[in-house]
């Protein structure tokens, strides 16, 4: 055998671009590709399926706390006063503690409300400093003129909701930071929770 024959009959079965597929050869092809897209559309649809079980998981979680500060209001009809009490709670609450405890308290927050406490948040020349007035000042701002909540109310339904999901070791880290003003206000607010 020639070495001309023999390269010729080692490269025999070989495809070049220009030539066509046996036909069994085409349909084993394209029956894979047919499989691929399906476990490809299969994965999407479970992917996008639990994302959205995880989103409904963070507004459930949201709900649950802005129902339990509407409880505490004692006015379960109006959500956005619950919601706007617990933005400005926690706006005030992270504008005069330490950016570390600012960090250390977020993490425990639900995703959503943790969005919500990052708002607006700005780490420079933090903590400010302020003291009652300007605390109940901040609460009552974001609780807006329409609603009929003493910014003191508000800050105690709060209290009640964080002492509920977030630790206690935490909450006393924070009152620590505070003035002696507000940690007065807490105080009072939380009798059955004093630290």
């Amino acid at each position: 055998m020639k070495k001309e024959d023999f390269i010729m009959d080692e490269h025999k079965d070989e495809l070049h671009w220009f030539e066509k597929l046996p036909n069994e050869e085409r349909d084993k092809q394209r029956s894979r590709r047919r499989k691929d897209k399906r476990s490809i559309f299969t994965s999407d649809k479970l992917e996008q399926n639990e994302k959205t079980v995880s989103f409904e998981k963070y507004t459930t979680e949201t709900e649950r706390w802005i129902n339990e500060v509407g409880i505490y209001l004692k006015n379960t009809d109006r959500k956005d006063w619950a919601w706007n009490a617990l933005r400005g709670v926690l706006h005030a609450l992270r504008d005069r503690i330490p950016p570390e405890e600012v960090f250390q308290f977020s993490a425990q927050l639900p995703m959503l409300i943790r969005g919500l406490f990052f708002t607006g948040y700005n780490i420079n020349n933090k903590p400010e400093k302020f003291h009652l007035n300007g605390f109940t000042d901040r609460i009552e701002d974001a609780l807006g003129p329409a609603a009929e909540i003493e910014a003191e109310v508000a800050f105690k339904a709060v209290l009640m909701v964080l002492y509920g999901h977030i630790s206690e070791g935490e909450l006393q880290d924070i009152h620590a930071t505070l003035p002696k003003d507000i940690r007065k206000l807490w105080d009072r607010s939380t009798k059955k929770h004093t630290v």
